[in-house]
């Protein structure tokens, strides 16, 4: 369609040439949607100019032009019905009594359906819709109230005022990262009550609590927020004697392994991102090490109830990491670790621009840790270092991005990620030789498509480590190693700028 046809149709709508209440109008293929009577021209041009350059809006441009007139936690969350139908939504007359009420025979959600399905646009379950939510300041293309924590109250209490989102909310994701976030949280600590109450709480604490609290099907949380944040959330959820019986699953980042304490019904555990908050200033130690530290002061059937956990320390794994999490964690099914073997530091190979090179002797170091792991009774799923973590060589080296350019940077890209294929069943090998019975398998980014309990021996870059018979292992390179390494590197693949 040409830019004269949509300028001919502005010039049919400007005659009634077009009747106002119509819906559609094909030209030259081309169906143009016209859109409530509600809507401003200005917003009608920009709902038909996306249909002329046949790609839609992207939701940021969309929540610049028209602020949204419904939650933004549901902007945020960024679910298909709001990405897909934002401006429909947006031209509802009462959009957030719609999309918030439980009553399926409120006339508002009655007429959001109609309003949708006119379109051919089913409207999903409740369920579905606020199933997942996120408390994020990473999205600043909204006008926001404030950084930091500021717009993170704003989106809890939409939370809180929308009973929809509140009864079917199941995993909620926190992530503020700002540098203006730890002032603006300290500033909202406030006088619990104008009746005298002396104890200070933070208004994000206590509105924070009452969410995970009143959530009923909640079960997951992640929590990623800047260091200072433990200084008002533990002591105040101390305060508040919460506990959080229902959440089974914690994606905790670095300074929030307190939160382990207020859910005592725990069954997954996860090391989350870290953030640079200069920690080494203010609380020396390793965060990563503080989580199975918090984990080791719980009492011994909190203990017991945790079937998976992930530990990633800032610094070296060791052997005696591993048998404290044993100790701490003897039920556990999936175990996943991050960081590099002791003494891995020092495979950087500096006359190769960085290039991590095979280590001697590292085979027998990787057969000290999993023998050591083998003692976890019901261990079924196991997740490793990456293979250079491990000391046992190359796994996309970090080297110049520049060198990855271009079809000979592709080139040298597949070379690679052949030499990280061969490194990720030598440490898989080694493995499933200690732990045969292992249902799942992953080495660093890689893992396994299957295991097959079929016994079968090959050998890997010349290796013959232990037994001869290991459960047979699928890759997603298995048997199609070169359309593999295209996927991986197709020739036109820019480099890493």
């Amino acid at each position: 369609m040409k830019f004269p046809d949509f300028l001919n149709i502005l010039l049919l709508r400007s005659l009634s040439l077009v009747p106002a209440h119509t819906q559609e109008y094909t030209i030259k293929g081309f169906t143009i949607y016209f859109p409530p009577e509600d809507l401003e021209d200005l917003e009608w041009i920009y709902r038909v100019i996306p249909i002329i350059l046949q790609r839609p809006w992207p939701l940021k441009e969309l929540l610049v032009r028209w602020p949204p007139k419904f939650p933004l936690f549901m902007a945020d969350a960024r679910h298909p019905l709001v990405t897909e139908h934002y401006l429909r939504l947006n031209s509802h007359k009462d959009i957030t009594t719609a999309l918030c009420t439980l009553n399926s025979s409120d006339p508002f959600r009655k007429s959001l359906e109609r309003h949708l399905s006119s379109r051919g646009i089913r409207f999903p379950p409740h369920q579905d819709v606020f199933s997942t939510l996120r408390i994020t300041n990473k999205y600043p293309e909204v006008n926001r109230p404030g950084p930091g924590w500021q717009s993170a109250l704003d989106r809890i209490n939409e939370i809180l005022n929308c009973p929809a989102a509140l009864a079917n909310l199941q995993s909620l994701e926190v992530d503020i990262n700002s540098r203006n976030s730890e002032q603006t949280a300290t500033n909202t600590i406030v006088a619990s009550s104008a009746g005298g109450v002396t104890a200070e709480v933070a208004v994000v604490s206590v509105l924070f609590a009452r969410l995970l609290t009143l959530a009923p099907n909640l079960e997951k949380l992640s929590l990623q927020v800047q260091c200072s944040s433990r200084q008002f959330f533990e002591r105040d959820f101390e305060l508040m004697g919460v506990r959080f019986e229902r959440i089974r699953h914690l994606r905790l980042g670095p300074f929030s392994e307190y939160m382990v304490r207020f859910a005592p019904n725990l069954e997954i555990l996860e090391s989350g991102e870290y953030y640079d908050c200069r920690y080494g200033s203010v609380f020396p130690g390793d965060p990563g090490v503080w989580l199975l530290e918090a984990v080791e002061a719980l009492p011994g059937g909190m203990r017991n109830n945790i079937t998976t956990f992930s530990f990633s320390p800032w610094g070296s794994l060791t052997t005696g990491h591993v048998k404290d999490i044993i100790n701490a964690m003897p039920n556990l099914e999936e175990l996943s670790l991050g960081g590099g073997l002791e003494g891995t530091e020092w495979a950087w190979d500096y006359s190769k621009l960085g290039l991590m090179k095979y280590m001697p002797g590292m085979e027998k170091v990787l057969q000290s840790y999993l023998a050591v792991i083998s003692h976890l009774p019901n261990l079924r799923t196991l997740k490793l270092p990456s293979a250079y973590g491990l000391g046992l060589g190359l796994d996309n080296s970090p080297r110049c991005g520049n060198i990855y350019d271009g079809p000979g940077g592709s080139a040298y890209g597949r070379q690679e990620s052949q030499q990280r294929a061969k490194t990720v069943e030598l440490a898989a090998r080694f493995a499933l030789q200690e732990m045969p019975y292992l249902s799942g398998l992953a080495v660093g980014g890689d893992k396994a498509l299957s295991l097959n309990a079929t016994m079968s021996y090959s050998g890997v870059m010349g290796a013959t480590p232990g037994p001869a018979k290991v459960p047979e292992v699928r890759w997603p390179w298995t048997g199609r190693m070169k359309e593999w390494t295209f996927e991986e590197w197709p020739l036109d693949k820019p480099g890493w700028w």
